[in-house]
This record gives C-alpha cells, sequence and structure tokens, in this order.
C-alpha cells in the first residue's frame, strides 16, 4: 500500500484558486478543480492510504471541504499526522513510527521543503504558483517505481 502525504496549500490549490475563492468572499476551502483531478488520477491508480499532513488538518470546515471534493473522485482522507514542532518531516516520521508499517511506500506532496534527509527521495515539492503539475504526478509516479522494482529484487 502507497501512502500519500498530502499538503493542501500549494498542492491541491495554488495563487489563482485562493484569489478566484477570496473573490468569492471567502479563502476556506479555495481548491483548483485540476489539481485536485491530477492528485486523483494518480492516488486510483493504487492501492493506497492518503494522510493530510496539511495545516488544513486542525480546520474541521476545510477537512469537511477537502473530503467532499476528494469523494468526488472516490477518495478520501484516511488519516492525519500531529503537530509536532515546526519541521513537517518530524510530523511524518512520528506517523510512518506510530503506525509501525513494514517498509512504508510514501510519497510527500509539500510546497515547503522541510523535511528529514532520508525523506527527500520521496518528496514532490510543488509551488503554491502552480500547485500540483502533470511534472510533479510524473516525479511522483518515478518515485513510486522505486518501491515497485525494490519489490522485483
Amino acid at each position: 500500500m502507497i501512502v500519500f502525504f498530502l499538503d493542501v496549500d500549494g498542492v491541491l490549490n495554488n495563487f489563482d484558486a485562493v484569489r478566484a475563492a477570496s473573490a468569492k468572499g471567502t479563502c476556506i476551502g479555495a481548491l483548483d478543480d485540476k489539481c485536485v483531478e491530477r492528485f486523483a488520477r494518480l492516488a486510483r491508480s493504487y492501492t493506497h492510504t492518503i494522510v493530510l499532513s496539511s495545516s488544513w488538518r486542525h480546520s474541521p470546515r476545510s477537512v469537511a471541504i477537502l473530503q467532499e471534493r476528494l469523494g468526488k473522485f472516490g477518495l478520501r482522507v484516511d488519516s492525519k499526522t500531529d503537530t509536532l514542532g515546526p519541521m513537517r518531516g518530524d510530523e511524518i516520521k512520528r506517523w510512518l513510527d506510530v503506525c509501525g508499517l513494514q517498509d512504508p511506500q510514501f510519497v510527500i506532496f509539500d510546497d515547503d521543503s522541510d523535511m528529514l534527509p532520508e525523506q527527500l527521495p520521496f518528496f514532490v515539492q510543488t509551488s503554491m504558483k502552480t500547485g500540483l503539475t502533470d511534472e510533479h504526478v510524473s516525479q511522483a509516479i518515478e518515485i513510486l517505481q522505486i518501491f515497485v522494482d525494490s519489490i522485483g529484487d
């Protein structure tokens, strides 16, 4: 099973989506349909768990909006990381440690780069300018291929 650690801002949205939502009077739940669809296409290709590592995890309203949008693609957030400190990588490490997965297979999607050194090979850095692009999805597929190749060894 693949674990997708998912940030939202800068991954499933971008500046344009936030501006559009703001023009409608809210920024809560600002998502870019194309970014969400790209992520959904990737996730549906694998047996997976989606772990919300975004600050959105602190807002029940934001989580509900995310669940509704992902639900349109048959996806859902299955878990979320705990807040431990300033580094997202520490939160991801703790989630992996607590879950006790043997040889976890994972990809981290985030626009910030505060990952631990051992997580960098599994990290896809997006940007708030674009959100998740086709190139990022291709990068994630390359990361996932590492796991497939290691199973064959």
